[in-house]
């Protein structure tokens, strides 16, 4: 089955590829759902909002299928007066699991949940609404990084709720050119299931 992918969501869509009228698949749409949620909470660093977005982030994937010994909160109180003042502080760990049958060393994904100040008299757009045009996504963090994390959270669930084989690889950023050159390379090595994650959604 699958090889182990831990992936870690430290305390904080693309967006350009959901901006549009068309029709989303399932993923598409629950990628949408958490992002905008997750962009809607202010996560800047004196808000103490890392732990309503981490266990938001842990509910959606036990819903998704994911074991709950397999997701954790942890809540860091010793960044206290660093980042944030009633110490809520907090991170996500996540394993989809496999059953070690590759005997390779798991894969580690990152993304973080915090994002800089933004004062709303600085901003032509509420920095903490998800607002978006006919191309493009606006708010705090839609790119660095909760793009990244809502990414990753969608893909785990979708991959839990598909059952991913073995050999499954995620490319992202996968379909700029070099995105596709190594998904042509992973398929010439016989990697049974591909996923690509891109900010632009179609290739170019």
């Amino acid at each position: 089955m699958r090889n182990s992918i831990v992936l870690i969501l430290l305390l904080l869509l693309a967006p350009n590829a959901l901006a549009d009228d068309t029709v989303r698949s399932p993923h598409a749409a629950t990628a949408l759902e958490i992002y905008r949620h997750i962009v809607e909470l202010d996560t800047s660093k004196t808000r103490d909002n890392t732990l309503p977005v981490a266990q938001y982030l842990a509910d959606k994937l036990i819903a998704g299928g994911m074991p709950k010994e397999d997701v954790e909160v942890i809540t860091h109180s010793r960044f206290a007066t660093l980042a944030a003042p009633k110490g809520e502080f907090a991170s996500l760990v996540a394993r989809l699991r496999g059953d070690g049958s590759l005997n390779k060393p798991p894969i580690l994904l990152l993304a973080h949940m915090d994002v800089v100040e933004a004062l709303a008299e600085d901003w032509e757009r509420p920095p903490f609404e998800l607002t978006e045009d006919d191309t493009n996504f606006y708010a705090r963090g839609t790119i660095d990084n909760k793009f990244g994390v809502a990414q990753l959270t969608a893909t785990f669930i979708r991959l839990q709720r598909e059952e991913a084989e073995l050999s499954t690889a995620i490319i992202t950023g996968g379909l700029g050119g070099v995105g596709l050159l190594a998904a042509e390379t992973l398929v010439e090595s016989n990697v049974k299931r591909i996923v690509l994650i891109s900010r632009t959604g179609r290739p170019k």
